[in-house]
């Protein structure tokens, strides 16, 4: 949903002065500020016709300690559970959420980072843990033994629905949530993503040397640079920095109100007088 936007020209200037250039392209290491994608049509899974037949494939990342019994774990923007209501995220972009669209629309082999993002949960690393919105109850206090990855395509449920509607994306299998009035979602199992991956696992281990991704913890910190240990202590306290500037967000703007509103009330009655 778009809320504002920048009309183009306005940029221009900004585009050919060399000071602004210079600035932006010193400042992208740090990811201080990142570009806003922006698509007039999502994509999907099917023909767009009557019914349940356009989906959306989404990921589930699963832990289990012994291969059989499997967990979700739950992002904080995507879809999750079948109750769970769409959440608002405008104009907020949610940087993992984001790619794990376009990861959904190929393979694991297509998206490498999606195996470091799932070696580094069977790591238990905090950092990336705080990325998500919940982690099974199992693996809170200790990491799984082994995680995986399912696709599913989901699609948003219709009062109308009855017993013979296909599931998203048009198959003929079953369909989790088609006659529970209270789910939001109703999705369908559309096949492995992610085979099993153990903790300590070699090839898995030489994977991540092959593309840089070692066990170090808090690379930035060893960094003699104090911008790069600035970062590591903004990030790693990124949760309580958003909650203090939520709080100073709604005060100013609570503040703002109350002083416009006795104004604009003493503006209206003295109009009336004239």
């Amino acid at each position: 949903m778009q809320l504002m936007a920048v009309h183009p020209p306005l940029l221009e200037p900004f585009r050919r002065w060399r000071p602004a250039v210079e600035l932006f392209h010193a400042s992208q290491p740090w990811h201080i500020a990142s570009g806003y994608g922006l698509f007039r049509r999502m994509t999907g899974v099917g023909d767009g016709g009557e019914g349940a037949r356009v989906a959306r494939p989404e990921i589930e990342l699963q832990g289990s300690d012994d291969g059989q019994s499997w967990a979700p774990y739950v992002l904080k923007y995507k879809p999750g559970p079948l109750d769970r209501r769409p959440p608002w995220v405008a104009p907020h972009q949610p940087r993992l959420d984001w790619q794990m669209w376009f990861a959904a629309l190929g393979s694991y082999q297509g998206s490498p980072w999606f195996v470091h993002l799932a070696a580094k949960l069977l790591e238990g690393q905090p950092e990336v843990v705080s990325l998500l919105e919940s982690v099974p109850p199992q693996f809170r206090e200790r990491p799984p033994r082994y995680i995986r990855a399912e696709l599913f395509l989901y699609d948003m449920t219709r009062p109308s629905w009855g017993r013979r509607r296909m599931h998203p994306g048009g198959g003929g299998g079953p369909l989790e949530a088609m006659h529970d009035t209270s789910a939001w979602w109703a999705r369908a199992p559309a096949g492995p993503y992610l085979p099993p991956l153990q903790r300590n696992n070699s090839s898995l281990e030489a994977f991540l040397q092959s593309r840089g991704w070692g066990r170090r913890r808090d690379p930035d910190l060893q960094s003699p640079r104090p911008i790069s240990k600035m970062l590591w202590l903004f990030r790693r306290n990124s949760g309580i920095l958003a909650i203090l500037v939520n709080v100073l967000v709604v005060s100013l703007t609570a503040a703002v109100v109350l002083e416009c509103l006795p104004r604009a009330h003493r503006q209206s009655r003295k109009i009336k007088k004239e």
